[in-house]
């Protein structure tokens, strides 16, 4: 089953955010076992995968497995028809100097396409804003390019305001937005993006629905990895959190 999300671009109706297999949520899964995760998700019928330059090891990278996220999501996908599944990737601002050229931004899609084994990506995502709206509607300009090449067939946003939305999308056409969104993460998405998305007929990509984890685990205590630095686990905050998902939790006990 898919959906779509934009004119041209069917996906299915749940994706696979990819990062945790290499990159911020502890050691990176030896490639083996993420292959075995990557192929159970995808016979379950889940046939969208996230991913991003930026999701890698940046130290040292750990015997068996792989430094690029995209290579291990790569080197699964071409395992698989071509027709199969759709795969979104990010360009992330920082890795390049905050360039947002169209030299810069070519050869980073490049560079993904090469871990990727592909000949083009499905979504390409401008992964967290630039220092300044001109370099976001430059980034756009240069993506304008890339797709005529036939390289990235959507361009996307992760993480973007209303009125950059609207300035994005009046140099090149917006595919998606990307932004975190769950019962502990409503605003400023439901008063301002989510408007100005239906507006422009721009598909929405909910990350973190469960969270960062704390809605699938109410008595877990703050994780170990980068998210201890999060505001919502810091202690005071996360002990709120975690009263507010009992009552969610209670409220569905009730209520089936």
């Amino acid at each position: 089953m898919r959906i779509s999300l934009a004119p041209g671009l069917n996906i299915s109706p749940i994706g696979f955010g990819c990062m945790g297999m290499t990159a911020f949520y502890g050691a990176a899964m030896k490639t083996a076992d993420g292959l075995e995760l990557l192929r159970s998700v995808h016979t379950g019928g889940c046939t969208h995968f996230d991913t991003a330059e930026i999701y890698q090891q940046f130290t040292e990278v750990l015997p068996d497995t792989l430094k690029y996220n995209e290579e291990l999501v790569g080197e699964f996908l071409s395992t698989l028809p071509r027709d199969s599944f759709t795969v979104a990737t990010k360009y992330f601002p920082g890795l390049h100097d905050g360039k947002c050229d169209f030299e810069t931004v070519s050869a980073a899609v490049d560079a993904s396409l090469g871990r990727l084994k592909l000949d083009s990506i499905d979504v390409y995502y401008l992964h967290r804003m630039p220092a300044t709206v001109d370099l976001m509607e430059e980034w756009m300009a240069s993506m304008k390019r890339v797709v005529e090449s036939g390289r990235v067939k959507h361009v996307g946003l992760s993480e973007a305001p209303a009125d950059w939305i609207r300035r994005a999308n009046a140099v090149h056409p917006v595919a998606c937005v990307q932004q975190e969104w769950s019962l502990l993460s409503r605003e400023p998405i439901e008063s301002q993006v989510v408007p100005i998305c239906a507006e422009l007929g721009i598909g929405i990509v909910a990350y973190s629905p469960l969270a960062r984890n704390i809605l699938a685990l109410p008595d877990a205590e703050p994780p170990a990895d980068w998210r201890a630095a999060h505001p919502r686990y810091q202690k005071d905050n996360f002990e709120a959190n975690r009263q507010l998902v009992q009552q969610v939790y209670m409220y569905y006990i009730c209520n089936i």
